[in-house]
């Protein structure tokens, strides 16, 4: 049965045109729709379904539009949400404009032939269950200029299935980090859930009034600096280079449209969840402890973990032989209090640097806890030494003295290579409630398909429960912490196989 589509355009009370200059951490990362999947069981009452659902969508639309307007002192507007970017086609700069005519798509989609069952809520909510076709319609991961020249900047969608809902939020990644997206997702749930109702007014409140115009202020990220430069091994200077993510080179805009109409030149990749209990949080912590008294966090061992079971994986597919030498884990980090003068933690827009973490791939992936604990404290080391103000700065020196800021591209290859990038949602919803929307329950967030790019890794929210153990019934979340990996099938395979990995992850096989 077609899904019924119906897409609303949300706008401004009162229209405007303006323009945004993007700083150069806009440019840092790749040219990418990231998409979001929040999921909710709501209990399934054919008589009343369309009232609830109907004032759902009237909540979240209403909600989303107060934020579409220039801020004020006090009040919290996005008025970027609006907005297209556009890249300067000599400079690579990027500009975010704003008209008069310019909205915010969110499509509501109703699917009765799909189930909250369906979505294997007693296996942790796979990814293959979640299709990007469904519940992110046209949204594809790595969009095409549309006529104007632009990207659209954010869009939403809600999809009504039989016993639920899932909400999926995109953002074009040159406009919001992972820390800012959170921000947003918080803000804007938190006015859907009270929107109407006596709470209404207060939630609309800002703690403090100077916010809504601090999280919008770059000065930090604009100022000139003249500091000495330093070696960034993650990064290097490619005249003339086509765009990029994470390392690997994208074709011409021609081509790329063939190549979205030929799934089968692409390798095969997988996608899992895995699971970390408390208890085995615990369990790797103690591991490392033993052969360290250095300082580390648990998110350091497990960011070890991962990457030297990961490169075993791949070594082992290609037979213990490699064309590199050494391994990086690309590791991204919030950099708002890490430069000087600090950003305020709920600065809007791309504030996420990298802190790249080499290793010789004969140590990385030899076993015992030993060198899992060096592995750790490289890390930890290079967390430490390669995210001070000077460190950053210096890379964005590096970006601006190029005549085209696009010719500073990755200099790791994740995609089929032997690097891995990483970034971690783990703290960023402090607990369930952030997620609610007043209607419904919230089970989990996904990404859609899964399955997008070998190499990459998503430490998934925690939701305040990371140190928590409870049962997983019906999709509850069940503590501790998830991971999402990608890779290519072959070494997806190895890696469920590797011994040191089973002895902390575990994952639900269909």
């Amino acid at each position: 049965m077609a899904p019924k589509l119906t897409t609303l355009h949300l706008r401004p009370q009162k229209p405007f045109d303006a323009e945004y200059k993007l700083t150069l951490a806009d440019n840092i990362p790749p040219g990418i729709n990231s998409r979001y999947l929040f999921v909710y069981k709501a209990p399934y009452s054919p008589s009343g379904t369309a009232d609830w659902q109907k004032n759902l969508v009237d909540r979240l639309s209403k909600s989303l539009e107060s934020f579409l307007q220039e801020p004020e002192a006090g009040v919290l507007g996005l008025p970027q949400l609006l907005g297209k970017i556009y890249p300067d086609k000599d400079s690579g700069r990027l500009t975010l404009k704003v008209t008069k005519s310019s909205t915010v798509r969110l499509v509501v989609s109703h699917r009765t032939n799909v189930s909250y069952a369906q979505l294997r809520p007693d296996h942790g909510f796979p990814m293959r269950y979640l299709d990007g076709k469904s519940f992110a319609t046209g949204l594809e991961n790595i969009p095409s200029l549309d006529r104007s020249g632009g990207f659209e900047a954010f869009s939403a969608q809600i999809t009504f299935i039989v016993g639920g809902f899932v909400i999926c939020v995109n953002k074009h990644h040159f406009l919001l980090d992972a820390n800012s997206t959170g921000k947003l997702i918080q803000w804007w749930f938190k006015k859907a859930r009270s929107w109407g109702s006596p709470e209404e007014e207060k939630n609309l409140e800002l703690a403090d009034p100077t916010l809504a115009l601090n999280i919008h202020d770059k000065s930090s990220l604009t100022m000139e600096t003249a500091l000495p430069a330093q070696e960034h091994v993650d990064w290097k200077v490619v005249p003339n280079a086509r765009p990029t993510i994470f390392g690997l080179e994208l074709p011409p805009q021609a081509v790329m449209s063939i190549a979205k109409m030929l799934p089968f030149i692409k390798p095969k990749i997988d996608s899992a969840v895995f699971h970390f209990t408390s208890a085995s949080l615990r369990q790797l912590h103690e591991d490392v402890s033993k052969h360290t008294k250095d300082k580390f966090s648990t998110h350091d061992a497990i960011s070890a973990l991962l990457w030297r079971c990961i490169s075993r994986a791949r070594l082992f597919s290609a037979g213990n032989e490699s064309p590199c030498e050494n391994s990086m884990l690309a590791l991204s980090v919030n950099g708002r209090r890490k430069l000087e003068p600090a950003m305020v933690d709920a600065y809007f827009g791309n504030a996420a640097f990298f802190a790249p973490t080499v290793v010789p791939l004969n140590i990385l992936t030899s076993t015992g806890a030993a060198t899992l604990a060096d592995v750790t404290l490289s890390i930890r080391e290079s967390i430490n030494t390669k995210t001070t103000n000077a460190y950053l700065r210096s890379l964005l020196q590096l970006i601006a003295a190029q005549k085209r800021v696009t010719d500073v591209v990755n200099a790791f290859q994740v995609y089929m290579g032997y690097d891995v990038v990483m970034t971690s949602w783990e703290k960023l919803f402090g607990n369930i409630e952030d997620l609610d929307v007043g209607t419904g329950t919230f089970q989990r967030m996904r990404l859609p398909d899964g399955g997008s790019f070998d190499g990459l890794v998503m430490v998934m929210p925690a939701y305040g429960m990371r140190d928590e153990c409870t049962p997983n019934q019906d999709g509850n979340y069940p503590g501790g912490v998830e991971v999402s990996i990608d890779l290519l099938f072959d070494h997806m395979a190895s890696l469920k196989k590797d011994q040191e990995w089973t002895r902390y992850a575990r994952w639900a096989e269909l």
